[in-house]
């Protein structure tokens, strides 16, 4: 009788056990997808922070006045020999010396 009561008893723990396990694992990969989420987010924006540099050594070295600009449509055939591109440029703050 002892040797089943001490079956049980250790099939109910290794339960319970097994119980804590499944709950601290779903929690775990609750935080690993929140973490991989914001990863991609900084990742992102270290790239557009890097192209923002770039632009801003760009405009430096720039014997012009330029203005930012998005691309905002473009063709997507490719038998296009001319590409037109669509830019957003925003309302201009001040109207720059155009040469």
């Amino acid at each position: 009788m002892t040797w089943i009561a001490e079956g049980i008893g250790g099939l109910w723990s290794r339960y319970v056990a097994l119980v804590g396990v499944e709950a601290e694992n779903h929690e775990l990969r609750a935080d690993n997808d929140r973490l991989r989420k914001e990863l991609a987010e900084m990742t992102r924006r270290a790239y557009d922070v890097d192209a923002l540099e770039e632009l801003a050594v760009l405009k430096k070295h720039m014997p012009t006045d330029t203005i930012g600009a998005r691309v905002i449509a473009a063709p997507l055939s490719p038998q296009f020999r001319v590409l037109r591109l669509r830019l957003d440029r925003g309302a201009r703050e001040s109207s720059p010396t155009w040469r």
